[in-house]
């Protein structure tokens, strides 16, 4: 029986069942499962020791790192604290991709230096946007005030449970949870989904792969409410097509010009010089001023104007939010080679660092051509007189 006891304490896993059957007291069997609890423990044990070492040489390496800002390589890192180098290589691996310091390479050396870090929880207290930070297996560790609040949930049944496990009260925001959660690969999107007493609301989704601090991968989830900007966005395109709609059915031609660009023409510009959009924008606002007076007017008190010049100083001296327009009169080509005569006003607003001005033309070549036979029928009749 003493060498079976010495075989039993050797390999207590292989001998339990035979001690059972030849010792009827328990007497052994009480031992064996001490001594079984024993090596457990002495395991755990082991294991807690090696954690607090582990953890205790990444701290002595930050602690060294904080004390020297411009930076340490491995050799001198080692050296500071009398370990392998390879051992000392392993523990910045670790601090390298739990984004605890960072490396820079100088040719062929690294150095190494501690990271600036914002503590998290200061980002999610100040953040206006919603921010939920979930472990690899989707547990929520970390959340903010704005994210609680939509969830409708206190903070102490959030903080620790599964996300897809999570109740809120709405069905909605239960079923957010479950898109925003499905991929957690970096990924963005826009997200439209009915909140209670607010309406239909529009949030920019990210979702950033994050590593925490021992190690382990997580993701971050961000909610940003853009619902204010794709409002404006949309009350915008609206007042552009009616201001279009308007512009096509006025009776003026009418230029926009922009750091000396033709950015809009309306359809009735197309009709007075015979030029697309397009072709003025590529021509530029002088592009059709080649034509010379064709008629001479004499004292009828239309003066041509041939001078590209001219017009570029009627816009300098057109003002933003001025009560009087600059006005012009002159003969220009249209496109299939014939003259118009046309009356223009310019007026400028400033919108931001930006200066537009708004030119409307009028097409009088009718008025012109009548003015004229007008003046040399007068002539002709003083002619007769004298």
């Amino acid at each position: 029986m003493a060498g079976n006891r010495r075989n039993h304490a050797q390999t207590a896993y292989c001998y339990l069942y035979v001690y059972h059957i030849t010792h009827t007291n328990g007497r052994y069997i009480t031992i064996i499962n001490i001594r079984v609890h024993t090596l457990v423990q002495n395991k755990n044990t082991a294991n807690q020791t090696m954690m607090q070492d582990y953890e205790q040489e990444l701290a002595a390496i930050r602690d060294l790192l904080k004390n020297n800002p411009g930076g340490m390589s491995v050799t001198d890192i080692s050296k500071a604290l009398q370990k392998n180098k390879n051992t000392v290589g392993r523990y910045l691996d670790i601090l390298l991709i739990s984004g605890q310091v960072e490396m820079r390479a100088f040719g062929m050396a690294k150095v190494y230096t501690l990271s600036q870090r914002v503590p998290l929880s200061a980002m999610l207290s100040y953040s206006s946007e919603l921010i939920m930070v979930l472990d690899g297996d989707l547990r929520i560790t970390d959340i903010n005030d704005n994210f609680a609040r939509l969830l409708q949930l206190p903070r102490q049944e959030i903080v620790g449970k599964r996300a897809p496990l999570l109740h809120p009260r709405d069905v909605d925001i239960h079923e957010l949870l479950d898109v925003i959660t499905a991929d957690s690969r970096g990924t963005e999107s826009d997200i439209t989904f009915h909140i209670p007493g607010t309406g239909d609301r529009i949030f920019h989704h990210k979702c950033i792969p994050t590593v925490f601090d021992d190690g382990r991968k997580g993701s971050t989830f961000i909610l940003e409410d853009i619902s204010e900007r794709i409002l404006a966005e949309k009350a915008i395109r609206k007042s552009e097509e009616r201001f279009r709609m308007m512009a096509d059915n006025i009776q003026d031609g009418l230029i926009i010009v922009e750091n000396e660009a033709i950015v809009f023409s309306n359809r009735r510009i197309k009709d007075i010089s015979g030029y697309s959009m397009d072709e003025l924008a590529q021509r530029g606002l002088n592009g059709t001023l080649l034509r010379e007076d064709p008629h001479s007017t004499g004292g009828a008190g239309i003066l041509p104007v041939t001078e590209k010049e001219k017009i570029r100083r009627i816009f300098m001296t057109v003002k933003p939010d001025s009560p009087q327009p600059g006005e012009f009169k002159m003969w220009i080509s249209h496109k299939d080679g014939g003259p118009r005569y046309i009356h223009g006003k310019i007026t400028a607003a400033k919108h931001g660092d930006v200066t537009s001005f708004y030119v409307t033309i009028a097409d009088i070549t009718d008025f012109a051509e009548r003015e004229k036979a007008l003046r040399e029928r007068i002539d002709a009749l003083q002619d007769l007189i004298h």
